[in-house]
C-alpha cells in the first residue's frame, strides 16, 4: 500500500554501523554467558509472531541466530545503529498494568554482547513506532521524537518534539517543539556532517512537511512540500523526498529538495495508486534503492534500484516485483555490492515476512531468513 506511515512500517529498521568497542562489558543475560558474534557482516532482525516484537542477530547468511532482547520486553520501534560506539538502540514496552505502561530506550553493545540496558524510561505511550533512535556521529548521544502532555479535545494530539540524551543515560534535553495541534516533530535524521537534523513536521497520518533544524539548536525551517518519506543526499546539500500528490495522499514521486532555496527537482513521475517507500542511498552514494507500494487487489509492490547520475538524474537498473513490501526499509552491505530487504510473498497475513538479498542489478537474488523482518546490518 502506497503512502504507508513510518509507524505502519515499524518492523524494519534501517542503517549501517561500524561497531567499535565502547564502555564496560554489559552484564550476562539470564540465558547464560553471552556468545561472541561472528567477525563478519551480521544481520539484525525482528521476530515473534505477527507483531515481530523480539530483536535477534545472525550471521550474514542467516546462521548463528541469537535473541538479544529479553523475553519480558516488547520491541516497538526499528533499531538505530551507532557508526562509532558499537551500540544498537531501540524502544521497548518494558512493563504494563491497567494504570500505566512503561517504555524504555534500550542500548546493546555489539562488541561486548550481554544483556541490553535501559538508559531512559517514560510512562507515556508516545513513541512513533516507525522511528529508530538516531545516534549522533560520535556515538555519545541519541536523538528521538517524544510527546509530552495529554491528548486534547477533538483532533488535538500531544506535543511532539525532538529530544536528545547521552548513551550513559540521565536527563533528556528538548531540541524542538511540535507544530500546532494536529501533528509534531518525528523521524529525526542527521545530515552526513552531523550538523543538521531533517525531520517530519507531521500534520496528518498520510503525510507531513519536510523540516530542518541545527543540531546545536535554533529555529526550525519548514519547507512547503508534502512528503511520505525522505533521505539525505550523500553531499548533504539536498534531501530526497517522496513528494505526495495533492489530490491523492497515497500517491507520491521522488524529488530532490535543495535546502538553501527550497527548490524541488522532479526525479520520477506520479502514477495513480503508487507511492515511494524508504529511499536509501548506497554507502558509496552511486545507487539509490526504494520501494514502490501499489494499491489495488492483486497488485504487487516493487523494489527498484537506480544509478545516480550527474544533474539530479536517475537511471533505473532493477525493477523487482514482490508480493508485499509492507514495512519497507532497505539496508546496503558496506561495499555497496548487495542490498537487503524484507517482503511477503503475498498480502495475506499468514504469509511470513522474509529477508532477501540481491545485487543492485537484481541478480543473485535469494532468501536469507523466513519469518524475520530486517532491522539492518552491522559488523565489528
Amino acid at each position: 500500500m502506497a503512502g504507508r506511515s513510518r509507524q505502519e512500517r515499524a518492523v524494519l529498521g534501517l542503517g549501517l554501523v561500524v561497531a567499535l568497542a565502547l564502555g564496560a562489558p554489559a552484564a550476562a543475560s539470564k540465558q547464560g554467558a553471552p556468545q561472541p558474534l561472528p567477525r563478519q557482516v551480521s544481520l539484525a532482525f525482528r521476530r515473534g509472531g505477527e507483531s515481530r516484537d523480539q530483536l535477534w542477530v545472525a550471521a550474514q547468511d542467516g546462521t548463528e541466530q541469537r535473541r538479544i532482547s529479553t523475553a519480558s520486553e516488547r520491541v516497538v520501534t526499528p533499531v538505530g545503529f551507532s557508526p562509532r560506539a558499537g551500540l544498537l538502540a531501540w524502544w521497548s514496552l518494558l512493563r504494563e498494568s491497567k494504570r500505566r505502561a512503561v517504555y524504555g530506550l534500550r542500548v546493546w553493545s555489539v562488541t561486548r554482547g550481554g544483556a541490553p540496558r535501559t538508559i531512559f524510561e517514560d510512562t507515556l505511550a508516545n513513541y512513533w513506532e516507525g522511528d529508530a533512535p538516531e545516534f549522533t556521529p560520535d556515538g555519545k548521544s541519541i536523538i528521538f521524537g517524544r510527546a509530552t502532555g495529554e491528548f486534547g479535545a477533538g483532533e488535538k494530539v500531544r506535543d511532539w518534539g525532538l529530544w536528545q540524551i547521552g548513551v550513559a543515560g540521565g536527563r533528556a534535553r528538548r531540541l524542538t517543539r511540535g507544530f500546532g495541534t494536529r501533528g509534531g516533530s518525528r523521524s529525526p535524521t542527521l545530515s552526513p556532517d552531523g550538523k543538521l537534523i531533517a525531520f517530519y513536521g507531521y500534520e496528518s497520518e498520510e503525510a507531513g512537511r519536510l523540516c530542518l533544524t541545527r543540531r546545536a539548536g535554533g529555529k526550525v525551517r519548514q519547507y512547503q512540500v508534502w512528503i511520505h518519506d525522505f533521505a539525505w543526499s550523500p553531499g548533504g546539500d539536498s534531501v530526497l523526498v517522496a513528494e505526495a500528490a495533492d489530490e491523492d495522499p497515497y500517491t507520491s514521486r521522488l524529488a530532490a529538495c535543495r535546502l538553501r532555496t527550497g527548490r524541488l527537482t522532479r526525479l520520477t513521475d506520479y502514477h495513480g495508486g503508487e507511492g515511494v517507500l524508504a529511499p536509501t542511498f548506497s554507502p558509496d552514494g552511486r545507487r539509490l534503492a526504494y520501494g514502490v507500494g501499489v494499491l489495488g487487489e492483486g497488485a504487487r509492490d516493487r523494489v527498484r534500484v537506480a544509478e545516480v547520475l550527474p544533474g539530479a538524474k536517475l537511471r533505473k537498473i532493477a525493477d523487482i516485483p514482490v508480493g508485499l513490501l509492507g514495512f519497507a526499509l532497505f539496508a546496503w552491505l558496506p561495499a555497496s555490492d548487495h542490498l537487503l530487504f524484507s517482503a511477503r510473498a503475498d498480502e495475506a497475513a499468514d504469509h511470513p515476512v522474509q529477508i532477501w538479498t540481491m545485487r543492485p542489478d537484481g541478480t543473485d537474488r535469494h532468501r536469507v531468513l523466513d519469518d524475520a523482518a530486517l532491522a539492518g546490518v552491522f559488523w565489528r
